[in-house]
C-alpha cells in the first residue's frame, strides 16, 4: 500500500545490540502504559467535549453527564467513519482511490497491533504531523470504543 519512513508497529528497524535491546525492554514496560493511560485520558476529555458540544448546540439536556458518562456507539461509528474517509485521502494511493487496504492500515494501527506490513510515506515535514495526528486520533478512538464496549459488556453480564 504505502512505503515507509514512518515505521508503523514492528517495520523493518530492530535494535541489533543487546545494549539496544534492553533500552526497548525498559522503554517498553514503562512506555506502553503511559502510552495507554495517555490515550484513555484523551478518550475521557473527547466524550467530555463531546457532551459539552451537545449542551452547546442546544441540545436540552435533561440530566447532566456523571464523570464516566460515556459516547454513544453510533456516535462513535460515524466518528470512525470520517476519520477512514479523511485517512484515505490523507494516505492517497496513485490511481487508487479508497480501498480496503485503507480501511486495514487503519484498523491494525490504531488497535497498535501493527504488523508492519503496511507503512505511510511521508514526503514532507506536514504531511508527516498530519500523519501522526491521524494516527494518534485513530487510537483515541479505538481506546473509547473499547472503554465504551467494556462497560456495555460489564452492565450485560452483571444483570445475568
Amino acid at each position: 500500500m504505502i512505503e515507509s519512513k514512518l515505521p508503523a508497529g514492528y517495520g523493518n528497524i530492530t535494535p541489533t545490540s543487546p545494549a539496544a535491546q534492553l533500552f526497548c525492554i525498559a522503554f517498553s514496560i514503562f512506555g506502553i502504559p503511559m502510552t495507554l493511560l495517555t490515550l484513555a485520558n484523551l478518550g475521557k476529555y473527547l466524550t467530555k467535549g463531546y457532551w459539552m458540544a451537545l449542551a452547546c448546540v442546544g441540545q436540552e439536556m435533561r440530566w447532566r453527564p456523571c464523570e464516566n458518562a460515556k459516547m454513544p456507539l453510533p456516535t462513535l461509528l460515524v466518528l470512525f467513519l470520517l476519520t477512514f474517509a479523511f485517512g484515505s485521502l490523507l494516505f492517497y494511493q496513485k490511481g487508487k482511490g479508497f480501498s480496503v487496504d485503507d480501511v486495514y492500515f487503519s484498523i491494525i494501527s490504531f488497535a497498535t497491533v501493527g504488523f508492519g506490513d503496511k507503512f505511510p510515506t511521508a514526503d514532507d515535514p506536514l504531511r508527516l504531523i498530519a500523519m501522526v495526528c491521524y494516527l494518534v486520533w485513530g487510537m483515541i478512538l479505538m481506546t473509547t470504543t473499547f472503554s465504551n464496549v467494556s462497560s456495555y459488556l460489564r452492565t450485560v453480564c452483571f444483570q445475568l
